[in-house]
C-alpha cells in the first residue's frame, strides 16, 4: 500500500489496485524482455507509474485544474498507436494481452499529456537576438558536414580484415567480401556502401581514418572501436558555407523546442520532489516514489 498526503483527503494505492495496474500499465515488449510476471513484486516500475498518476491528479487539484480522460480520447489514442505500428498485433500476441488490457496504460499517458499541457508554463519566446547569440557560440552551424560514401567491411580480428583486403585486391566484390569475412553488421544493401558525415561520432577511430583517406584507395586493416575495418572512399561531398538567413528559421524552431523541454524537465522534477515527500509505502510496496516507509500494521486510509 502507498498513502499520498494530498492535503485534503488521502490518495491510497492498495495492493489490489497495484496488481491491476501491473496488468494494465504494461509495455509488452519490455515485459517480455525482462521476464516480468503478472502480477508480481518485480514489477516495481508499474507501481511507480500508478503512484505518479496519483501525483499528477493531485497536482492538478492543487492548481484548481480539472482533468478528465474520456473513452473517446482513449479510443482515438489507441487507434493512433495502431496506425503508426507502435502497438502491433505481434506485441499483443507475444504478451497474451488485448487492447482492453492496455487501456489503463493509455489512460495514464493521456492524463500526463493533459496535465502537462495545462500546468507547464510556456518558456520565453526565442528572439532573433537569441539565434544570433547561438550562432556566435556555435559557428559550425553555418557549415554543412563533409559527406563521404564509403564501402566498408568490419571484422573482429586483424587476420580476417587482412584476408578481406587481399580478396578485394584480387577483384572480389565488396558484397561477396562482406558476406565471406564481415563479422560486424555494415548493412549489405547497396553493396556495403554507406554514407558518413564528418560529425559522425559513434566510432571515432574509424571516422578519423575515413576522413583522412583519398578517394578510390582500399585502406586497412584499421583498428577501430568495434573491431577491424577495411574500406574504400567512393565519393566525397565537401563542406560548404551556409547563409545565416537560410539557417536562422530552423535554429529558432530548434531553440524553442529545447527551451520547452527544459521547462518541462524542471516542472517534472519539482512536482515529483513535492509529492515524493508526501508519499509513504509499506515495505513490500516500496519504490523510488516513496518518501517514507509505513509500519506493516498501517491501517488503510
Amino acid at each position: 500500500m502507498a498513502v499520498i498526503d494530498q492535503g485534503g483527503g488521502d490518495g491510497v494505492v492498495d495492493r489490489a489496485e497495484a496488481d491491476r495496474w501491473i496488468r494494465y500499465t504494461y509495455d509488452p515488449v519490455r515485459a517480455k524482455r525482462l521476464g516480468i510476471t503478472l502480477p508480481g513484486r518485480n514489477a516495481g516500475w508499474a507501481i511507480l507509474s500508478l503512484i505518479e498518476a496519483e501525483w499528477l491528479m493531485a497536482e492538478a487539484r492543487d492548481a484548481g485544474v480539472t482533468v478528465t480522460v474520456t473513452d473517446a480520447e482513449l479510443d482515438a489514442h489507441i487507434g493512433e498507436m495502431r496506425r503508426t505500428r507502435y502497438l502491433t498485433a505481434g506485441d499483443l500476441e507475444r504478451s497474451g494481452l488485448t487492447i482492453d488490457d492496455l487501456r489503463g496504460a493509455v489512460w495514464a499517458e493521456t492524463l500526463r499529456a493533459q496535465v502537462e499541457q495545462r500546468l507547464v508554463s510556456e518558456p520565453p519566446a526565442v528572439t532573433d537576438a537569441d539565434v544570433r547569440a547561438y550562432v556566435r557560440e556555435h559557428p559550425e552551424v553555418l557549415r554543412t558536414d563533409e559527406r563521404r560514401r564509403v564501402a566498408l567491411v568490419m571484422t573482429l580480428t586483424r587476420r580476417r580484415a587482412h584476408a578481406a583486403r587481399t580478396a578485394l585486391q584480387a577483384g572480389r566484390s565488396w558484397q561477396a567480401v562482406i558476406e565471406r569475412y564481415g563479422d560486424v553488421d555494415t548493412h549489405l544493401g547497396g553493396g556495403g556502401v554507406l554514407r558518413f558525415e564528418s560529425s559522425w561520432g559513434e566510432n571515432e577511430k574509424l571516422r578519423r581514418a575515413m576522413f583522412r583517406t583519398r578517394r578510390g584507395e582500399i585502406v586497412g586493416p584499421v583498428a577501430t572501436d568495434d573491431g577491424w575495418a577495411v574500406f574504400e572512399v567512393r565519393s566525397i561531398t565537401p563542406s560548404r558555407r551556409l547563409k545565416y538567413q537560410d539557417v536562422a528559421p530552423g535554429l529558432k524552431r530548434e531553440l524553442a523546442y529545447w527551451r520547452g523541454q527544459e521547462a518541462l524537465t524542471a516542472w517534472r522534477a519539482a512536482y515529483r520532489t513535492k509529492w515524493r515527500l508526501r508519499t509513504s509505502c509499506l515495505a513490500d510496496f516500496f519504490s523510488e516514489a516513496c518518501g517514507a516507509t509505513l509500519p506493516s500494521s498501517a491501517p488503510p486510509a
